[in-house]
């Protein structure tokens, strides 16, 4: 298998569809557990690189230096919850706009890589705007349900300074 093409079963098309089913059963279940469904180590390549670099580099940054951290300095936001609540928001607007774990072919996506973000602000692509027969919410609500992750991700603090009074002392152990 190379780096860049695909594996494909060793019989060809015709051939295999002229061979009994459990035959047919045992080619493809040996292939899938020898080569998974083909896909080039390329893919998994593009993977790895968006898991380290856009997720853990990008979101460890935004969560220590919207937070006046510093990313490098260890031992200053290990242990802040801060930095620990941006990443969960962080991975829920990834997800949201999805680029983040089922993301690509692997996913089952060839081109475009992604679908999510690319099905808000259309309505003739929107499975909201089919027959619910307002396509203008669907173009607004849909990208506006991000901003409070986003608006939470860029701001340096939001708890307890933005919590109602009885809501941190309700978590208060001095009750």
């Amino acid at each position: 298998m190379g780096f860049k093409d695909p594996v494909f079963p060793a019989v060809e098309p015709e051939e295999f569809l002229q061979r009994p089913l459990m035959e047919r059963i045992r080619v493809l279940s040996t292939q899938w557990a020898e080569f998974g469904f083909g896909t080039p180590y390329m893919i998994h390549v593009i993977y790895v690189f968006k898991l380290l670099v856009f997720y853990g580099l990008g979101g460890l940054a935004l969560a220590t230096l919207t937070s006046g951290m510093q990313p490098f300095a260890l031992g200053e936001w290990w242990n802040q919850p801060i930095v620990y609540q941006k990443l969960v928001l962080w991975t829920v607007l990834l997800e949201a706009i999805g680029i983040a774990g089922s993301w690509g072919p692997l996913a089952g996506k060839a081109k475009p890589m992604t679908g999510g973000i690319l099905f808000w602000a259309r309505p003739e692509r929107s499975g909201c705007a089919r027959g619910s027969g307002s396509p203008a919410r669907t173009v607004i609500v849909a990208p506006c349900s991000t901003s409070p992750c986003t608006s939470r991700c860029w701001s340096p603090s939001w708890w307890p300074s933005h919590c109602p009074a009885w809501a941190v002392s309700a978590g208060s152990p001095e009750r």
